[in-house]
């Protein structure tokens, strides 16, 4: 869109060449910087959200608190409360 006025900005002779390849050359500027930003943001958002469903390696447990595999062989471990 952008693109287009100023290609019709030089036809109509209030840019010149020059200025017409800075104004496209800042408009691409942007977009990259538009397209970085929204990115990392919805990185950021994506790992917010998975974070609390990740089961930590360290002490794997079930919704109940019971471990997900017996780190023993003696008798079952109680659930965590």
């Amino acid at each position: 869109m952008l693109g287009t006025l100023i290609a019709a900005a030089v036809s109509f002779g209030l840019l010149n060449a020059e200025q017409a390849t800075l104004l496209d050359n800042i408009v691409a500027a942007l977009a990259t910087l538009i397209t970085l930003v929204t990115s990392f943001v919805a990185q950021l958002h994506v790992l917010g959200r998975a974070e609390p469903r990740v089961t930590p390696v360290s002490d794997p447990r079930d919704n109940a608190g019971a471990p997900l595999f017996p780190t023993t062989s003696g008798p079952p471990e109680p659930p965590l409360t």
